[in-house]
Order: C-alpha cells, then structure tokens, then sequence
C-alpha cells in the first residue's frame, strides 16, 4: 500500500477554502461560539478533507475530481471532521454564551 497525495496547487486551495467555508458556517450558526474557535473548525475540515479525498482508497477515485481531489469524499471527510472539532470546542470551552448573566 502506498501513500501518495497526487493533489495540485488548485487542490490545495480548494481544501484551504472549503475548509474556511465550514469555519466560518460553524461561526454562524452558532457552533464554534468564541471569536477565534472558527479556527479549529477549519483546521479539522481541511484535515479530514485530504484524508477523504486521498486515503480513504476506495472514495479516492469517486467523481467527480478536481486536480486531483475527490470532490464528494473531501467534502464529507471535511464536513464530519469539522463537526468533530466542534464538537470537541463546545465540550472543552462549553456554552460561554448562555452561561453567566447574559443581558436583561
């Protein structure tokens, strides 16, 4: 078995910018509630996103590709490994929102 990531500089900056998407929707919605907790959303998606596209074997070749990623896998892997990070963001941070006084 071999690794190998046969992605192109278009691929990479399709990774960087549907990561920030999920960040930055994560931010919206609610998710990722502190002003910088985006980040790790991000991190997380453009992780799972070159591991959806790349080395889960049988989705590496799923069409459609685009400079050599697998659009549908790394979308996916980028949407459940953003949610993850999330996740581990309101767990470890909790509800800073709600908690606290709050306004009247």
């Amino acid at each position: 078995m071999q690794f190998a990531i046969d992605v192109g500089v278009g691929g990479w900056g399709l990774l960087v910018v549907g990561a920030f998407v999920i960040g930055v929707v994560a931010q919206w919605i609610g998710i990722a509630e502190g002003d910088d907790d985006w980040f790790p959303v991000m991190a997380g998606a453009f992780v799972g996103g070159a591991i959806g596209s790349e080395w889960v074997a049988p989705l590496a070749t799923l069409e459609p590709v685009w400079d050599g990623i697998a659009l549908v896998p790394a979308a996916i892997g980028g949407a459940l490994a953003g949610a993850i990070a999330a996740l581990i963001i309101l767990v470890t941070h909790g509800q800073t929102h709600s908690e606290g006084g709050g306004h009247a």
